[in-house]
Parts: structure tokens; sequence; C-alpha cells
């Protein structure tokens, strides 16, 4: 089962305010699309405004299809209790759906915004279609705002006290990696014991043409364990400063 993401939860909240306010006794697809609205943050307002549409504009136009309701005679209408309609729940299931289709882990607004325009005949559908929105259009748009809010999920914050004492230690570590550095230009410079020169010289001379076969490939192979012998010594000495810090 898909979970709703906190905005998407507080959008669900804001439908049954809505639909209170308007003195309904219930909470339809245009409800929701108001509480997208009062919501006033998210994926779905950030898509609706970069589809160049303006929220009051929109809540407006869905506020005079549905017109207000009776005022109840006696006590209003209990947030909490106002019913969703079939509409509605279809609504959260072509959500449901969406979020699937698009690889998402949550149900958030940019869901329920698809699935508002994909159930169709409401109020809610009709109010977008009449300002220009389409299907294929939103899902594009919504494809990129999934993917920049993937990006900023998860933003670098580091406390205001806590700067200073990260920047004094990368200070260090820099001093520390500069030393290292040092340290492995002057081991590689006496990489080489006195002894290998004459080593060296010795296994060219060995290595003569006329030198027979068995013997220069004996020769490769003591050239090649020499310096595997400086590689491994190299390395070793680079261990063993790196420990010392």
């Amino acid at each position: 089962m898909v979970d709703f993401t906190p905005r998407a939860q507080q959008a669900l909240a804001l439908a049954r305010k809505e639909a209170a306010r308007l003195h309904h006794d219930y909470a339809g697809p245009e409800h929701l699309l108001l509480g997208l609205i009062k919501l006033g943050q998210g994926g779905a307002v950030n898509v609706l405004q970069k589809l160049g549409l303006d929220l009051e504009t929109i809540r407006i136009e869905v506020e005079k299809q549905v017109g207000l309701g009776p005022v109840p005679e006696s006590t209003p209408f209990s947030k909490s209790t106002i019913p969703y309609t079939p509409r509605f729940k279809n609504v959260l299931a072509l959500a449901g759906k969406e979020a699937k289709a698009l690889n998402s882990h949550h149900i958030g607004t940019v869901h329920f915004l698809l699935g508002l325009l994909h159930e169709g005949d409401g109020v809610a559908a009709r109010v977008l279609r009449t300002m220009g929105i389409d299907m294929e259009q939103t899902r594009a748009e919504i494809i990129k705002e999934l993917d920049s809010s993937e990006m900023e999920k998860k933003p670098l914050f580091v406390p205001v006290g806590e700067a200073d004492l990260i920047r004094q230690e990368l200070a260090v570590l820099k001093s520390r990696v500069e030393t290292i550095s040092l340290t492995v230009d002057e081991a590689s410079r006496r990489s080489r014991p006195p002894a290998t020169d004459q080593v060296t010289s010795s296994l060219r001379q060995l290595s003569d043409p006329q030198t027979p076969p068995t013997l220069n490939a004996l020769t490769r192979f003591l050239n090649y364990a020499l310096w595997f012998a400086a590689f491994v010594w190299l390395v070793r000495l680079i261990v063993n400063r790196f420990r010392k810090f």
C-alpha cells in the first residue's frame, strides 16, 4: 500500500475544511482542489503555477460552480466527520495508480492533481480543462517537478554553531594532506636503494642479445621482481606515514 506524503495528508484535511467553509456536508474532488490551493505549497501548486495558472482564479471559479450550501440550523459541520464522496475516493485511487506509474514511493499532491484530471467529469477537472490544462502537459511538468524535488530531498544543512568547527577540521585535514603529499614526493626520490642502480646495470648487461634466451627470461623476471619490491617498500612507507596522523 502506498502512503500519503505529509503535504498530501494536509491537503486531505484541508479538503474537509474547505467543504465545511462552504457549508457542504460532503467532500468531493472540487474540495480536494480547493485544499491543494489552500495549502499554497507543494508539487501540485508548483506545477499549476509553472503552467501559468493563477491559484486565486481557480479558487473563485470552483466556488462559483459549487456555490454555498445552506447554513446548518444546529451545530456546524464537524471537519473530521465530513465524508468523502465516491468520486473523491476514485480520485485517491487514480492518484495511487499515477504514483505507481511514475515509480513514486508515496502519493503526493502532484498525484492528486493527476487524479483530478484523470477523473474527468467533476467540477475540478472541468475548471482545470477550461483554463487550458491537459493531462499530458501536466504529466510532463510533474515529471520535471518530481526530478527536481528528488535532487533537493536531502539538502545540506549545517547549524551555525558547527560551521566554524567544520571549517577548522577541513583546514587541519588540508594541512595533513599537504604534509603527506610532500612525504610521498620525498619518498619517491628515495624509493631506489643505492644498490638498485648497480643491479639494474648488471641486468642490462645480462640483457645483451647474445645472452641465451633462458638467461634473458631470468633477467626480465629479476628486473620485474626488483621493481615490485621497490613498489611494496614505497607503499609500506606511505601506510606508516598515514598511521602517524
